[in-house]
């Protein structure tokens, strides 16, 4: 299209980097968008996923003559490894009748689930240890020959074959401490530590990792001189795949997930009552094995799953969890809030709300069976209450006595309780909340991409919620409400708003509360304000100025957005009236 060669910034969300979202126009990098979160965050990613920070503890993870220490083996370097480099390493024992290990101290979370994984082949020892030695002194012994697990005191081990003799090696233990320490031993036979050494048997080993994980390893993390996170850590733009072939940047508001051990319902945290929880039994949205089995262990009322969580009078809290059927006798999966009284039942076989008894429900589908399913209530008192959830009859959507047949219920992943009126993407938690910081995107200094006497400009966003405060803007100082060009995108409304030095000098209104997609324009010059939304003109203003503008914001005011980029694009002329129809419609 033409008009997109008129733009003078034309912003579709691709490519970014840690701080940065790229601009596809200007291509000298001036128009790049300078992105911050101070905080991890996830994402659905393009495989349709939703997509964690993931973080390697462990230093110098594949140099293990460095920040490792070593008793009573010899390492070497430069050996064949599983991945077709000479990464690897020999590992091999120097002394008769003593240990033959390699060792490292790292900090982990308390009351926290930890794998620890290395690369492993025999190299005359057929038998390599791990064992988390530091505090529970739990260990498994994998045997390189047979690709078995020997023994086992840890929560879970497992071998994966890698092909040419290399297995991939796994045990995951609880931390009950702040510190932590991975052993690798190299063992002749399964059963004991201390053997004859004949300087030229051993192990060969590659590519350590220790990850906060429930579910076993997950890809490996190389690392150097300090820990690597890999995913949407802080100040990484979120392009997000919700429901698309395409990104769009998602900029959402600061929230905190309330609820602990979001993914973990067989911890101590979450309360069964005449149910049972199975640890890891199926594919969860994040497209791991580590979604949890729930059913009723007895027929009868209130076989549920809950957690205490503090509330406050006159605040509004967003309570979701991920939902899958597991078995069809009981397809109704019931929320509910004790504070209030508030609750929803779930049709997790259709995926609908059933029946609402207060507050406000909705299910959101996520793919491969799977459904967020959605309560929002507002708090009568301040207090602690548990908020959990309530496998019911699949005869009846409003009662909660419930026939137990063998293992049928849910499969439930990825609680999440949160101050607000709408949820937001999942916050994965452990022993603590967890806060994710707010996304802002901005750029200074593109006055010569703005149009000064005249301009236009145009978002094409998704709205998942009506329920925020948010503005594209275009101002000489974004910190400051006094002078702005903007968007506005309101609860019930669509707003375009001219403001020179506090004073409103052009407005249009579009009274709107729908969600979905939206493609916005306006066109502005002294005394000559147009509004277009998806292909439809809304209004017009024929009197007022605008402020000189060197800045471009993607923001809510108070820094609370909650709204989905598909683009956005300036225009340094004002356009014509059916440029602008053109441009809108969807």
């Amino acid at each position: 299209m033409s008009l997109y060669n008129d733009a003078s910034l034309l912003l579709i969300p691709s490519g970014y980097k840690s701080g940065k979202l790229y601009s596809q126009k200007p291509t000298d990098g001036s128009g790049d968008l300078t992105f911050t979160r101070a905080s991890d965050a996830t994402r659905v990613n393009s495989d349709g996923l939703i997509e964690k920070v993931r973080t390697n503890l462990l230093l110098q993870s594949n140099t293990f003559d460095t920040t490792w220490i070593s008793n009573n083996t010899t390492l070497t370097s430069g050996q064949s490894g599983y991945d077709g480099t000479n990464n690897a390493w020999s590992h091999i024992p120097t002394a008769t009748n003593t240990y033959h290990r390699i060792r490292q101290s790292i900090t982990t979370p308390v009351s926290t689930e930890i794998n620890y994984s290395v690369y492993a082949k025999a190299n005359g020892y057929n038998f390599v240890r791990i064992i988390e030695n530091a505090v529970t002194g739990n260990f498994a012994t994998f045997n390189l020959s047979t690709g078995v697990v020997e023994n086992n005191t840890g929560i879970r081990a497992s071998i994966e074959n890698i092909g040419g003799g290399w297995y991939r090696c796994n045990l995951s233990v609880i931390n009950s401490t702040a510190t932590s320490r991975m052993d690798i031993y190299a063992m002749e036979n399964a059963s004991y530590l201390e053997f004859l050494a004949n300087g030229t048997s051993g192990i060969y080993i590659q590519n350590a990792q220790a990850e906060i994980s429930d579910f076993g390893a997950t890809e490996y993390i190389p690392t150097t001189t300090a820990p690597v996170s890999v995913g949407m850590t802080a100040n990484v733009p979120r392009l997000d795949y919700t429901n698309s072939s395409c990104p769009r940047l998602i900029l959402e508001p600061q929230r905190t997930n309330l609820a602990l051990y979001s993914e973990q319902f067989d911890n101590g945290a979450w309360w069964k009552n005449q149910a049972t929880i199975v640890a890891n039994d199926a594919i969860s949205p994040d497209g791991t094995q580590n979604a949890e089995l729930f059913y009723p262990t007895s027929s009868g009322s209130y076989r549920q799953v809950s957690q205490n969580i503090s509330v406050t009078n006159g605040v509004t809290y967003s309570f979701s969890i991920f939902v899958k059927l597991a078995g069809l006798t009981n397809k109704y999966f019931h929320i509910y809030d004790v504070n209030n009284d508030f609750g929803a039942y779930f049709n997790i076989d259709n995926g609908t709300v059933a029946n609402t008894q207060n507050g406000t429900a909705t299910i959101e589908n996520i793919g491969n069976g799977w459904y967020r399913c959605i309560l929002i209530s507002t708090a009568t008192s301040t207090n602690t209450y548990p908020k959990g959830f309530i496998v019911t009859n699949s005869s009846a959507n409003n009662s909660d006595s419930v026939t137990a047949n063998g293992t049928n219920g849910f499969y439930i992943w990825g609680a999440q309780l949160e101050v607000g009126s709408y949820p937001t993407s999942y916050i994965p938690t452990l022993s603590t909340s967890v806060t994710r910081v707010a996304d802002v995107c901005s750029k200074t200094g593109i006055s010569s991409l703005i149009g000064q006497t005249e301009g236009a400009f145009m978002i094409d966003v998704n709205l998942d919620t009506r329920a925020s405060f948010t503005y594209f803007a275009l101002a000489p100082n974004l910190s400051s409400a006094d002078n702005y060009l903007g968007i506005g995108l309101f609860a019930g409304s669509i707003v375009f708003e001219s403001v020179v030095s506090a004073s409103l000098q052009a407005g249009i209104t579009l009274t709107n509360s729908a969600t979905g997609r939206f493609k916005i324009a306006v066109a502005y010059k002294a005394n000559d304000f147009v509004m277009y939304v998806n292909g439809t003109l809304v209004g017009t203003d024929t009197s007022g100025s605008f402020p000189t503008c060197s800045q471009i914001g993607l923001y809510e005011y108070n820094k609370t957005p909650s709204v989905k980029y598909n683009q956005a694009l300036l225009f340094p002329t004002r356009l014509t009236n059916d440029e602008l129809a053109s441009l809108t419609t969807i």
